[in-house]
């Protein structure tokens, strides 16, 4: 896909790129997923089952617990969806070693990076709103900038956003459409999953074990359908941003 480096890509180009790199590299995306759902499923059973205790704020202490190791830990395989993307786009040889090695190695800097973007754009839509949306625009990039170009903390941000400078409002707007196809994909297949449940629970009327098993399976198979689409969102994110930035360098040369 050397075109991509050379002129801004339509938005149409840029969906089409993504969905067929998804489709045609579905069974890879969705291994690489696997750790990510099982960290997402702990974090389902620990809400479920911490958040029913009798004494609330010991579960709920419980559950923050859990669910800050979990959203950690699911960095790695965006990471890993991420670099796979870059593979893809630049025709390279994926190495799963080599990934996890990048991975682990600007893991304890994604945590710094996070928090940090966390902190700016809260404090910014505490502030007013519209400077956190606008921020929140320009440093959609930071993942890749970590991941793909080793950039930590402030330096993500400001990479992120001289490679979104001048096309915010092209950013924003296939954003938008990345997300609007994700929520249809998602919401057509979520009423399979409610026809399914409704089922289930002419089964299982009252709040019994089998309840809470069927309301388990039925949370599980949701978060299933919304991480399988996650692969597409971040191979339109890095295209763009592969995109972007291969512009701009050849701008200043």
């Amino acid at each position: 896909m050397a075109f991509i480096f050379n002129k801004k890509i339509k938005l149409g180009e840029l969906v089409s790129i993504s969905w067929n790199a998804w489709m045609k590299h579905f069974g890879f995306f969705t291994l690489l997923l696997i750790p990510y759902f099982i960290l997402m499923l702990i974090q389902l059973y620990a809400q479920t089952y911490y958040l029913s205790n009798p004494n609330l704020m010991a579960g709920l202490a419980k559950f923050l617990i859990v669910s800050l190791i979990v959203s950690l830990l699911s960095i790695i395989p965006i990471f890993l969806i991420i670099i796979g993307a870059d593979s893809i786009i630049r025709d390279k040889k994926f190495s799963i070693k080599e990934a996890l090695n990048r991975s682990w190695s600007v893991f304890p800097k994604s945590i710094i990076t996070y928090l940090l973007l966390m902190l700016f754009i809260i404090l910014l839509l505490i502030l007013l709103i519209i400077p956190g949306i606008i921020f929140g625009v320009f440093w959609t990039f930071v993942v890749q900038a970590l991941i793909l170009r080793r950039k930590c903390c402030i330096k993500a941000l400001k990479h992120s956003y001289h490679v979104v400078k001048g096309d915010w409002w092209k950013v924003l707007g296939n954003l938008i459409v990345i997300g609007l196809i994700i929520a249809g994909l998602s919401y057509a297949a979520i009423l399979v999953v409610y026809l399914i449940a409704g089922i289930i629970a002419l089964a299982s009327p009252t709040i019994t074990f089998l309840g809470f098993i069927s309301s388990f399976l039925f949370m599980a198979i949701m978060m299933l359908i919304t991480t399988l689409a996650l692969p597409f969102v971040y191979i339109a994110e890095t295209a763009l941003f592969l995109n972007l930035e291969g512009v701009k360098k050849l701008n200043k040369e």
